[in-house]
């Protein structure tokens, strides 16, 4: 059995990409913002890939825990 902690969603805009060098290679991480309590807050993907995906503009759906609000990507 697994036991999750209750989580929120919250909807955030891919504003940039941050890139990453590598041995001659380069990948990109998703920046996504989203308001939270009134705030604006950036939060850059923990998992990089090979080309800047989604696209700029692109709205996703991020998961935090309720006691935490630290989103990521989902």
């Amino acid at each position: 059995m697994r036991l999750t902690r209750p989580s929120r969603r919250i909807p955030a805009v891919v504003t940039g990409h941050r890139a990453h060098s590598s041995g001659g290679d380069k990948s990109f991480a998703a920046i996504y913002r989203f308001a939270l309590g009134g705030t604006e807050h950036d939060v850059t993907d923990a998992i990089f890939g090979s080309s800047p995906e989604p696209p700029l503009g692109t709205v996703v759906e991020l998961i935090y825990p309720e006691d935490r609000p630290e989103p990521r990507g989902i």
